[in-house]
């Protein structure tokens, strides 16, 4: 059917444009040459002289029509005049009628022999055209053949009529399977419609739409795989009408190695790394859109730049050159380093750094990928100073006990002497009274600094919120004093209790304090800080007020934000005021900041009132008694000074006590004797308190209702011991009105029970 383009191939233009040329002119020059020898006889007859002098063959040199011919052509002049050669010699010899027949008679054979040049002459330009088409022919038989493109030619209804072995390999089919059919078979359902409507447009408009252009669409093997592909198409005209050609490449693994390049260039842009690459001189080459959030730097500010611009001047010289010395060699480094953004703001970064190498294995490009570690940083340093402030608590903990001990008997023996009044010489009684008053100067600050470095004291009692502010101000007076920071108090009237704990609380006014005295030396070198206490609406308001600068209106929004500082490094970790602001939240309460005009800044802290009654743990004093009248007490106590103390004030109110200096001692003796009241210390050689009060809670269970453990510290294992079992704990230092207190407080020993 139709046109068998496999083995009549498609010809070239120059063989059909030659065969054309030469048999054009040989036809015309045998159409031509006969009327030109006829022309020439009608012409030239009448011009023959017979009575002429001249020889016959100057008259036939001189005829019109020979000079005609010559004018006409050079072949068909040159072969007449080698025949006038041959006859000129009969020709003088005749007369006119003969000479009029030899003239006829050259002319005549003169055309013969023309019009057999000229056909031979068509002959061999009909003959070499031929050989060039079929070269033609060969040529476009191996190009279509050997190419690794699939090429397709269909006639204007859309059906096959040539397909090479590409195209065979590609979709799967062998030639009989497809010659004649439509070429909608190696397409997808989806594009067959269209397909027919673009082949019966372009049948009826001439105008094809896919002529010229290269797209993109999807083939359907045989064996049902649909696969990407890139087609180009192509027309031509032969005798029986319009063919179309198209080159088809499969494009599947372009359209992998793009999505892959796609997916990669999406998580190079949507990283939150940033990513640099330069040339091998350091020239920026390109940025992701994480290095204009980081830095600020725009891609165009960077774009040929040189990533100097973002340097601190933190680093030393000899840390860059290490650096590239490294990259310059072929290795990877990867190292920290404090950069800069645009605006200023100092950052710290994770960077590392890779050389890249082309095919020559020379380095053409370098890649660094950076990580912001600003925050990192930052929790990386509150855990240091949360592990500081540990050790520090730690260290607190065993000073306080170390300090506690002989605290208590400096307090006990110099209450026990101003105890006896007037038999004191009065200079005597004045410095006991010095004495006993910085004692308990001394226990105050002691205790503040255990409750502050308590790390697991998250029990909340009632409070007064006085005692809270005065135990922060005890620690820090010494500090804002030498620091030019004048302190000013103004509590309100009554008691303003609230529900929270101790600890945790100090640490919210501890953090406004040195905030505002850092603000206020910043500005001044010196300040004043002033705290207010007032009731408004079932609420505790402390109103802490300094006259540092007030704070800008981009501050004050992100003031109490996670690792927000207007500090310098080092000079704070920006979790201060934000712990701060969590642990009223988790009180119930309120924390806001607002300028006082032009004049300094006000922090406010609302915490709910605690209507209860005061709370257990608060102590109550009331006078001692000769209750331990032939009471049987147990002591265990390792310091000496302590106990002898004591000893003293015990058997001075009656008791009858047995001692001891550890845990161990202290079984032994309860295992002989039954004790009305056991007072033992926590920490001790060999056994301590706690030990102590597990075997009485296993061997002896109505004697451990009468145990009162004394300790110089509180920590979080006292307090959950002392709850889950109901244990009476006393702070040391104590004063012998509290001790007396704990004692009618114990279970099991009522105040008005008579000792046996």
């Amino acid at each position: 059917m139709g046109v068998d383009l496999k083995n009549s191939k498609k010809p070239e233009r120059a063989p059909v444009i030659g065969v054309g040329a030469g048999a054009g002119v040989a036809l015309f020059l045998i159409c031509m040459l006969p009327v030109v020898g006829y022309w020439g006889v009608r012409r030239n007859v009448p011009m023959i002289n017979t009575s002429a002098a001249k020889p016959k063959n100057e008259h036939a040199r001189e005829n019109p029509m020979f000079k005609s011919i010559k004018n006409e052509g050079r072949f068909e002049a040159s072969l007449i005049r080698d025949w006038n050669a041959v006859t000129s010699r009969h020709r003088m010899e005749t007369d006119e009628g003969a000479e009029k027949r030899e003239l006829v008679e050259a002319s005549l054979l003169g055309g013969i022999l023309a019009l057999l040049l000229a056909f031979g002459l068509f002959v061999f330009s009909r003959k070499k055209a031929g050989e060039k088409l079929k070269d033609c022919e060969r040529r476009y038989q191996s190009l279509t053949e050997s190419a690794n493109d699939a090429i397709i030619s269909a006639d204007k209804a859309g059906n096959i009529v040539f397909l090479n072995k590409g195209a065979m390999k590609l979709f799967g089919y062998e030639e009989n399977e497809v010659m004649g059919m439509a070429l909608t078979m190696l397409m997808p359902e989806r594009y067959r419609k269209a397909h027919s409507e673009g082949i019966a447009r372009a049948t009826s408009t001439g105008q094809f739409k896919m002529l010229g252009k290269t797209m993109e669409l999807c083939g359907l093997k045989k064996d049902g795989v649909e696969f990407p592909l890139e087609i180009s198409v192509a027309s031509w005209n032969s005798g029986e009408g319009v063919f179309f050609n198209a080159i088809i490449r499969d494009i599947t693994k372009r359209r992998e190695a793009e999505l892959e390049l796609n997916i990669l260039r999406n998580a190079v842009e949507q990283a939150a790394e940033m990513v640099v690459i330069t040339d091998h001189n350091g020239a920026i080459e390109y940025v992701n859109p994480a290095f204009e959030r980081l830095t600020g730097y725009s891609t165009r500010e960077a774009i040929g730049s040189n990533p100097r611009m973002l340097t601190s001047g933190r680093q030393p010289r000899e840390f860059y050159e290490e650096l590239w010395g490294n990259i310059k060699a072929g290795r990877i480094w990867f190292g920290q380093l404090i950069n800069r953004k645009k605006s200023g703001e100092e950052y710290h970064e994770e960077m590392t750094i890779s050389p890249i190498k082309g095919e020559d294995g020379k380095i053409s490009h370098f890649m660094a990928i950076t990580r912001d570690i600003s925050e990192n940083m930052a929790i990386r340093n509150q855990l240091i100073q949360a592990e500081k402030l540990s050790s520090i608590g730690t260290l607190v903990s065993g000073v306080a006990h170390e300090m506690n001990n002989p605290l208590t008997a400096i307090l006990g023996y110099s209450e026990m002497l101003l105890s006896k009044g007037g038999d004191l010489p009065d200079d005597v009684a004045k410095g006991l009274g010095v004495i006993h008053q910085q004692a308990e100067r001394t226990s105050k600050i002691v205790r503040d600094l255990l409750r502050f470095s308590r790390k697991q004291d998250v029990e909340k009692t009632s409070l007064e919120i006085s005692d809270v502010l005065e135990g922060v101000f005890s620690l820090q007076a010494h500090h804002l004093r030498t620091t030019n920071i004048e302190c000013l108090k103004e509590y309100g009237a009554g008691q303003m209790r609230v529900f929270g704990n101790m600890s945790q609380l100090q640490q919210v006014f501890l953090n406004i304090i040195q905030n505002g005295a850092h603000e206020m030396r910043r500005a001044h070198g010196k300040g004043v800080m002033a705290v207010r206490t007032e009731m408004r609406d079932g609420e505790a308001l402390v109103l802490l007020e300094n006259d540092g600068p007030p704070i800008p209106p981009d501050v004050m929004g992100r003031l109490f934000d996670p690792f927000f500082t207007t500090k310098g490094v080092g000079e704070g970790t920006g979790l201060g005021l934000s712990i701060s602001y969590g642990i009223v939240k988790d009180h119930g309460g309120r924390l806001w900041a607002e300028n006082i005009g032009e004049s300094g800044v006000r922090f406010v802290v609302a915490l709910p009132l605690d209507g209860s009654e005061i709370s257990a743990n608060r102590t109550v004093n009331k006078p001692s008694g000769p209750e331990l009248s032939g009471r049987c007490v147990l002591l265990v106590e390792d310091e000496q000074a302590v106990r002898k103390w004591l000893l003293t004030l015990l058997r001075k109110n009656g008791a009858v006590v047995h001692s001891s200096k550890n845990g161990k001692e202290a079984i032994e003796l309860i295992k002989k004797n039954d004790y009305d009241l056991i007072i033992s210390d926590l920490k001790m050689p060999e056994m301590d308190g706690f030990k102590v009060g597990n075997w009485l809670r296993e061997h002896r269970p109505e004697q451990f209702r009468r145990f009162i453990l004394i300790t110089g510290t509180i920590d979080s294992e006292v307090v959950e011991y002392s709850g889950n079992f109901g244990c009476r704990v006393l702070q040391k230092p104590f004063s012998q009105d509290e001790l007396f207190a704990s004692i009618r407080e114990t279970s099991g020993l009522p105040s008005g029970e008579k000792p046996r």
